[in-house]
Parts: structure tokens; sequence; C-alpha cells
């Protein structure tokens, strides 16, 4: 079998289960094993839903979120900037890249300057910037890392979606 249409079938499966559980199918955790011995669990507590994919050579990739927050992954680089007073309302952890999408309390401008003024501040170099009425991106590049964030307005302050990469 396609070893892409393999990995998109199970993307898609995974991500019903995580419907599935959201919409109250599950009260705790369901774990499905693939044939190739990859595995899919998807829990859930309270509002925050956990997924986690383990491939079936070791490879993890994990997501959580809710919107009373969720936990910083796991090894989240301190050199990395994040908005004071924020809620962190989904964390995805890659292994060799980590995401979170911050809930900021404060208007788009103020959250793009910060994080443009603490990027600089802790060593990032800037490689691209774009600023818009709809939102601001920066991206920078720190020895062997990448660091992009997104900033946009949402209906309650400010959203700022921040990833970082091990570029090899």
């Amino acid at each position: 079998m396609n070893p892409l249409r393999t990995a998109i079938r199970m993307t898609l499966f995974a991500a019903g289960l995580m419907l599935v559980c959201g919409l109250g199918g599950c009260r705790k955790s369901t774990t499905v094993t693939a044939p190739d011995g990859s595995q899919f669990k998807v829990s859930k507590k309270g509002d925050q839903l956990d997924m986690t994919i383990q491939g079936a050579k070791g490879e993890k990739i994990r997501i959580s979120g809710g919107e009373a927050g969720v936990e910083m992954p796991k090894d989240f680089p301190s050199d990395v900037p994040i908005y004071p007073g924020a809620n962190v309302t989904m964390a995805m952890d890659f292994g060799k890249a980590k995401n979170v999408i911050l809930s900021c309390p404060d208007d788009r401008a103020k959250v793009a300057a910060f994080f443009k003024e603490k990027m600089k501040e802790n060593g990032w170099s800037s490689e691209a910037t774009m600023d818009t009425p709809q939102g601001a991106m920066m991206h920078g590049k720190k020895g062997d890392r990448s660091l992009s964030v997104f900033v946009s307005s949402a209906d309650k302050g400010t959203t700022a979606n921040v990833t970082v990469s091990q570029d090899k």
C-alpha cells in the first residue's frame, strides 16, 4: 500500500477519533492500534482533548487543546518568548518542532510589538516580518533553530501562534 495514502488515512482516522471524543463519545480515553503497529490515543478530561500518535518506529506527535488551557510542550525552549498572561489553548509537540497557540488578553498591536522586542532581546535574528491590519508575522533564526510567530485579532483579545523547530 502507498505510504502516503496510509498516512493520510490514519491521520483522518485520528481526527475522527478526536471529533468523537470532543462530542462526548469517549469518557476517558480511546486507543486504536493500526496494522503497522502505530497507535492513536485520544483522551478527554473536562474541556481538554489530548491526542498522541506513535508511529511504528517510535516517533511521537502529541496535541493538546482546551479553552481552559493546557500545559506547554515538554522541553519548550526558554528563549522563545511567551506573552505574559497568555492562556495556552493548544500545544503540539512534534519532536523537533513545538507549537503553541496562545490566547492573549491585549490587542494585536501590543502583542505583536512584544514578540518583535522579545525575539530580538533573546537573540533571534529577524529573517522576515509582515504587518497588516489583520495580523503580524515574524520569522527568526538562532543557530540551527527557526522561530515563527503569527499574531491575529480574535473575538476576545488576540491569538498568537508560536512555532519553534530544529532545522537539522
